[in-house]
């Protein structure tokens, strides 16, 4: 299956507008049957290390990320046989608001470059959201 990706040219990306593009992924990509991923980041991926803290004496540490901080930025991926209409129906939505963006294949699921890719998002990501069948585990 294609890997394809969204680029999205916003600058100054918050938590919140990323958590609504998540339900239009979600709404979009479980019409047309589709796996996603998003990941939030605001690292730049080169010397980006993920690391466990822990801030109080009870719970799961908290993951944080170390690196160069950047603008805040998504990255998205979309696999699925209905993957390059959702992305364009995504695409078109983003236009209408105002929001440039452009669609990327990123190749074979199954090959090195779309595997990269996944990689390269999950570690320098704050958080993620995926939804689908297949699933994209953050590497560990």
């Amino acid at each position: 299956m294609i890997l394809y990706s969204l680029e999205i040219f916003a600058t100054g990306f918050s938590e919140k507008e990323a958590l609504c593009l998540c339900e239009m992924f979600r709404y979009h990509a479980t019409k047309n049957r589709c796996s996603w991923f998003l990941t939030f980041s605001n690292t730049q991926s080169r010397g980006a290390k993920l690391t466990a803290e822990r801030l109080g004496k009870v719970g799961r540490p908290q993951k944080i990320v170390i690196g160069k901080k950047v603008a805040p930025h998504v990255h998205v991926g979309v696999t699925g046989n209905l993957a390059h209409k959702t992305v364009s129906d995504i695409q078109f939505a983003l236009e209408k608001k105002g929001t440039p963006s452009r669609i990327v294949s990123k190749g074979d699921l199954d090959g090195s470059h779309g595997q990269n890719y996944i990689k390269y998002c999950f570690k320098q990501s704050t958080f993620y959201r995926q939804g689908g069948e297949n699933r994209f585990f953050p590497p560990q």
